[in-house]
């Protein structure tokens, strides 16, 4: 009897600890761009040097719209929406919407087919095409710093330094700075340092030789 009671423990703790429906752990996110010493050509307006430590998801964009149906509604998908990789369910990613919970992509592990996620269901849809991403998660552990070129005055440069937080679509912190290179070609802000090679009003050529502290 005890035995069997045993076997019956056992039974249950295998199947409560192997739900079908799992969170994501998003992936350590710590990256610097560009890579140092490469010479590197951007526009105005255009991040030079960037930083960003957090954790980030799988993502997909997809490209033309999903229709679907919420009870008696007819909605969709619309094109260029974009869907995070933060469950699977039995052999499928599901890939959600930030603002949508109500149905997500599900994408086969095993053969790659589309089909729409809802509340423990599968049901099939059209396949669509889609492009991969990576989407950083927006938590108290997210930091980004970016460093603009805002173009030519004379012999000195102007940048934009912006810092951003949990809310990446907003910069937290952002200066002004302005370096006359007629003194020096090498620049730097944060434990940043940028050689500058060449430089007009409209693109800027540079090196990396330090990234941001």
């Amino acid at each position: 009897m005890k035995q069997s009671l045993f076997f019956l423990f056992l039974l249950f703790g295998i199947n409560s600890c192997s739900s079908p429906f799992q969170a994501v752990i998003p992936e350590p996110l710590n990256e610097n761009k560009p890579m140092l010493n490469q010479e590197t050509t951007s526009e105005i307006g255009v991040s030079l040097v960037s930083k960003e430590v957090g954790k980030i998801y799988n993502a997909i964009q997809i490209k033309s719209s999903v229709p679907y149906k919420s009870g008696y509604s007819k909605k969709e998908f619309t094109e260029g929406s974009v869907f995070v990789n933060d469950h699977i369910f039995k052999n499928f990613d599901i890939y959600t919407q930030v603002d949508n919970k109500e149905y997500s992509i599900a994408i086969s592990k095993i053969d790659g087919h589309m089909a729409l996620y809802s509340q423990g269901s599968v049901f099939q849809m059209k396949p669509v095409a889609y492009s991969k991403l990576k989407l950083p998660v927006k938590e108290k552990e997210y930091f980004r710093q970016e460093f603009i070129y805002n173009g030519k005055v004379g012999n000195s440069l102007k940048f934009i330094y912006r810092e951003y937080t949990d809310d990446y679509a907003r910069p937290a912190f952002m200066q002004e700075l302005q370096y006359d290179i007629s003194e020096s070609k090498l620049i730097g802000f944060k434990g940043l340092r940028i050689t500058i090679i060449n430089v007009n009003n409209t693109s800027i050529t540079y090196k990396v030789l330090n990234h941001f502290n």
